[in-house]
């Protein structure tokens, strides 16, 4: 199955190759003209790590059923319960905005 979104072929190995791929970023930001331009484009990237969260989370809620020992069910239960409220969050700032 091929990705929904394109993502680098891999992470910056070391903090010289990250900032050097942060200022290339802030580079293109800055060169898209006035915020109002790149607004849209930013939403968008957003709304497309939501969607991708939300996958990871229905596949994690489906692991979570092959967890056999109570304890460990439970906390990872809860820690899903915490991301899918900061999910919740994310799409009622995402459609308020």
């Amino acid at each position: 199955m091929s990705n929904i979104i394109p993502f680098r072929g891999r992470a910056a190995a070391s903090p010289v190759a990250f900032m050097a791929a942060h200022q290339q970023a802030v580079a293109a930001v800055a060169g898209a003209g006035p915020l109002d331009a790149v607004r849209p484009l930013v939403r968008d990237d957003v709304r497309k790590t939501v969607i991708l969260l939300d996958l990871a989370l229905q596949h994690a809620r489906e692991l979570s059923d092959l967890v056999t020992e109570e304890r460990a069910r439970r906390i990872f239960d809860r820690h899903l319960a915490a991301i899918e409220y900061s999910l919740q969050i994310a799409r009622e700032r995402m459609d308020a905005s």
